[in-house]
């Protein structure tokens, strides 16, 4: 295509006659700038601590509702901390499935607890109105927990007797999902408890205590041992005794008796076991 110097034109591929300008030289080349205006997504965030201790809680459940109707839910992190993706900056409901609303007992920054829930929605889990944005930190009462299953059928009703270091004994019955709820005192390290009455009495001495996550080979045989399948000692070997008691779990998950803590494995046994 023909060009234009020193008020002649000139074919594409010849220089200037007068000044020996090619069309390459003489072509500028304009770099363009863009701006392009980054937004981050809002993001749901807090860290649970167990208000005794002062530890982080680890692989506490919760959920998120946003305003929008969606939810989210997932665990807390080794360090009892939550990040989420919101769907929009402002308010959102943490609820968390595992603590009453009496288990809350700090909230810093201080914000207001949910309504009560409508009839037919699940009751009894604390319930906090939060902020996208603000990282909070909130401290829990962790009570002394287990629930008792015959057949996979919870075993409500059944009565219980409980017994610890220090002459501490305690009574009462297990509430409709089968589940003891008590409050123990700082330093009990084991209980045993007894659950229901005459031949189907039940006997379990059980460790009190934080678990380590459920990934890691303590925390998988931790787990185990808690659902009855003893792997002995904790001590992060997975050897054939624990790879023995995984294909029980497997067994009883309805999934490939492999014995190796997969992916499928490690879901099924933290669902089973609540945490």
């Amino acid at each position: 295509m023909p060009w234009e110097h020193c008020e002649v034109e000139i074919l594409d591929d010849e220089p200037c006659p007068s000044c020996g300008t090619t069309k390459d030289a003489w072509t500028l080349q304009f770099d363009v700038t863009r701006s392009f205006k980054v937004t981050r997504r809002p993001r749901a965030r807090f860290v649970l601590l167990d208000e005794r201790s002062g530890e982080p809680l680890v692989g506490a459940p919760f959920e998120l509702r946003f305003p929008d109707g969606s939810q989210a839910e997932g665990v807390s992190d080794e360090y009892g901390q939550a990040n989420v993706g919101a769907p929009a900056k402002g308010a959102y409901e943490l609820r968390l499935p595992r603590s009453a609303p009496g288990d809350v007992l700090s909230v810093e920054p201080e914000v207001a607890e949910s309504d009560p829930p409508a009839p037919g929605e699940e009751a009894g889990a604390a319930a906090l109105q939060l902020e996208t944005g603000v990282r909070y930190t909130i401290q829990l009462r962790c009570p002394f927990e287990v629930a008792f299953l015959e057949r996979g059928e919870p075993l409500a009703g059944a009565p219980y007797r409980l017994r610890a270091e220090g002459g501490l004994e305690l009574s009462g019955v297990l509430d409709g999902e089968g589940l003891l709820r008590v409050e123990l005192p700082a330093g009990v390290g084991e209980v045993e408890v007894e659950v229901g009455a005459g031949l189907r009495k039940q006997r379990a001495t059980l460790r009190v205590g934080g678990l380590e996550p459920a990934e890691d080979a303590r925390g998988a045989q931790q787990r185990l041992n808690n659902l009855g399948l003893d792997c002995g000692e904790v001590d992060g070997d997975l050897g054939p005794v624990t790879s023995d008691r995984l294909r029980h779990l497997q067994r009883r998950l309805g999934i490939a008796e492999s014995g190796a803590l997969d992916a499928e494995t490690l879901a099924g046994l933290t669902r089973l076991h609540g945490s």
